[in-house]
Formats: structure tokens, C-alpha cells, sequence
């Protein structure tokens, strides 16, 4: 997130509407200010807020209004504030204490690896930090073995959405899932602690495969769903799961899916093969992830290879289980590195927004280059949530 220090303020003078007027009129002691374009509405807002309190705190009593109008129409955001002008350097050119607008940023102390992994450039550190919007009012549209909602870790932020296969219960009978959504959104285990989950549950209990057919149905409808609560700009689509090969009709569902602004993330495979020899790993507009060890190397069994777009921790994983409320597991597989990524696409559009394409680009661009070791073909990033740190 750019901070207020970043952004160019452009002081323009209001004009006065005076139609037959030769010349320009200015009202004195008025400007039209406008923010750089880019930035989320969360910078708008937290912008305005200090403008206001810093006018109640040293000009309230001098007669002037402050802030009066504000203007936002796609990426234009601008306000009408009338000030003083001997104050105008003042409010504008104040010390950094005012201006720099630091981000919110939490830590969480002694966080599993994985989560300290994406809030640094280096391996092993301990602090997972992040800002506090933390994904809230965004969705993860979970296709596994189903989720465990009533999980201690999702604090009522996740339900069942959706079972692709006739006859079957919406229970996670494998744990799968869980874990997977624990990764994405779980309150102490979790990258976007305050996203919600949506199960869809497309695997017969205890199975561990299942018919691309009811993958494609899991997928359709959370397509569906997303688009009829208008979320394109808000949901991720989760598959930490692989087939047998590539399926063109898979891929081109996930391609089609991406040009109508949504996103899905998914893992690479642990077959220690070419993760474009599966679907849905080679879908060309998915994000596709490799997993990492803890010392920040390739994990032997990762697939790998240039339809790989980035790498996110997966060995030895610390997630919610299945068996109980409060249950855990430790687990490895590109499945729980497929969901830090998931995650941090979710921080991504509540901290900044964007849709499927930028929130991709955005991940690329944050990640950490050249820091993974055998990489064997595939690009060389690490996830960072782009914290600073």
C-alpha cells in the first residue's frame, strides 16, 4: 500500500461559477485537491480522516469548514477543502509523524514458519506480519474434500456452500479441506485471518480422488455463485488438487473463469514431474504455485517447471483438522502451499483491490526473487505479502 507520504497532492485553485466571467475567479481560501491515482479506498479514507482531525485539531475554531465535498469516479479520488492559506504548507508539508500514514500493520509472535515465510525477504524468522484489514469482506471458494466450519480456527467466517456429488453429506471426512481453508483464513494458523470461507465439497468421503467431471461441476458453481453476489473483485477459487493429465476442457473453464474476474489458485503437483503435464496446474490464467521447505529450497516432491508462477512454503505445514473443533495436523504438499497464496490474493484485494489480472501481476510483482534454491526450470520467487519487512 502506497503511503500518504508517497502521494502527489496537486493543489489546484476552485473556480468560481460565473458564466460570463472574462477571466478565471478564484475563491479564496478553497482548493480542489487530488490524490494520485492507484491508490485503494482505504488510503482515500484514511487520507481524509487525518485531514479532518488535523483541521478540528489546529483549525476548527477559525471559522473555516475543511473538508467540504469529495469526488471518486474509478481511480479519481478529490476533495473541495477550505483552509486558510497561510495553513495550506502547513497541513500539506507536515512532519512524517502526520503524513507518512503507516500502515496498520499486525505481528503475530512465534507464527508457524509459513506464515513468518511471506511476511519476509529471508528465511527464518519467527514474526508473521501483516496489515490488520487482513482479507476482511473477501471470500475463499474452497473445491477439496469439504471444510470443517464450526473449526475453532474460522470463528463463524465459514460455511458450506455447495456439494457437487449426489447422495453425499457435507461433512470433512478426510481432513483435506480443512487444512487447506485453515491455511487460506484461519484466525491463528491463517495468512487472511478475517476472509471468509465457502466450502464446496467435490470428493466422496475418505476418497482421495474423484471424477474431473465433478471437479468441473464443484468449479461451475462457484463461478456462478461468485458472479451472482457481484464478487469477482473479492473471491479466490482454491483447488489444491491435480489430475491425472491435462484436461483442455478443465483449463479452458479456469480461462474463462479469469476473463470474467475471477481468479483461481492452484497447486503445482507432488510429483516431482513437469506440473504442466496436469491440469489444472497448466491452465494459462491460473496461478499455479510450487512449495518451498523452511530453509526456503524446493521441496523434493514439488512439481516444477515454467508453468509454475511461484513458489509458497508446503513441507511440514501446522493447519486446522478435521476430527474436532480443535483438532490440528501437520501436512506437506504443494496443497498447503497452493493456500498461502490464495490467501495473500485475498489480503491483496482488501488491502489494495483489484481484479483477477492485477491481483495476479501484484503477487509477481511482490514476490521475492532469486532467494529459492532448485528451482529446476520453474521462476525464481517466494511469496511476500508485501509488508515491508
Amino acid at each position: 500500500m502506497a503511503s500518504l507520504r508517497s502521494f502527489a497532492l496537486f493543489l489546484g485553485v476552485l473556480q468560481a461559477a460565473v458564466v460570463a466571467a472574462p477571466a478565471k475567479q478564484v475563491i479564496p481560501g478553497k482548493y480542489v485537491i487530488t490524490l494520485k491515482g492507484g491508490i485503494s479506498a482505504r488510503d482515500v479514507e484514511s487520507h481524509l480522516g487525518w485531514v479532518r482531525d488535523a483541521h478540528k485539531r489546529s483549525l476548527g475554531s477559525r471559522g473555516v469548514k475543511g473538508v467540504e465535498k469529495t469526488f471518486h469516479i474509478k481511480d479519481f479520488n478529490a476533495y473541495v477543502l477550505e483552509i486558510e492559506e497561510d495553513q495550506i504548507w502547513t497541513l500539506f508539508d507536515a512532519p512524517a509523524a502526520h503524513t507518512e500514514n503507516k500502515r496498520a500493520l499486525a505481528t503475530q509472535e512465534d507464527a508457524i514458519w509459513g506464515l513468518a515465510a511471506i511476511s519476509h525477504r529471508t528465511p527464518g524468522r519467527s514474526q508473521y506480519i501483516y496489515d490488520d484489514s487482513a482479507g476482511a469482506g473477501t471470500y475463499a471458494y474452497v473445491i477439496d474434500s469439504g471444510v470443517r466450519v464450526s473449526h475453532d480456527e474460522f470463528g463463524g467466517r465459514a460455511s458450506m456452500g455447495f456439494v457437487a456429488l449426489p447422495g453425499v453429506d457435507d461433512a470433512d471426512n478426510f481432513g483435506h479441506g480443512t487444512h487447506v481453508a485453515g491455511t487460506v483464513a484461519g484466525t491463528t494458523v491463517g495468512v487472511a485471518k478475517r476472509a471468509n470461507v465457502i466450502g464446496i465439497k467435490a470428493f466422496e468421503p475418505n476418497a482421495v480422488s474423484t471424477k474431473m467431471t465433478d471437479v468441473l461441476h464443484a468449479f461451475n458453481w462457484a463461478v456462478d455463485n461468485v458472479v451472482s453476489n457481484d464478487r469477482q473483485d473479492k473471491a479466490v477459487i482454491v483447488m489444491s488438487l491435480a489430475g491425472g493429465g491435462i484436461s483442455s476442457t478443465f483449463n479452458d473453464a479456469v480461462n474463462s473463469a479469469f476473463e470474467a474476474g475471477i481468479l483461481s489458485v492452484v497447486a503445482a503437483g507432488n510429483t516431482y514431474k513437469d506440473a504442466g503435464l496436469h491440469s489444472p496446474a497448466s491452465a494459462a490464467a491460473a496461478i499455479t504455485v510450487g512449495a518451498t521447505t523452511s530453509h526456503w529450497n524446493r521441496a523434493w516432491f514439488s512439481s516444477y517447471g515454467p508453468v509454475v508462477d511461484v513458489f509458497a512454503p508446503g513441507a511440514a505445514i501446522r493447519s486446522a483438522s478435521h476430527p474436532s473443533d480443535s483438532a490440528y495436523s501437520t501436512e506437506s504438499g504443494t496443497s498447503m502451499a497452493c493456500p498461502h497464496v490464495a490467501g495473500v490474493a485475498l489480503y491483496l484485494k482488501a488491502l489494495e483491490g483489484g481484479d483477477a489480472a492485477a491481483i495476479t501481476d501484484r503477487i509477481l510483482e511482490l514476490a521475492t526473487p532469486d532467494a529459492i534454491g532448485d528451482t529446476k526450470g520453474s521462476p525464481n520467487l517466494h511469496l511476500y505479502n508485501g509488508n515491508g519487512a
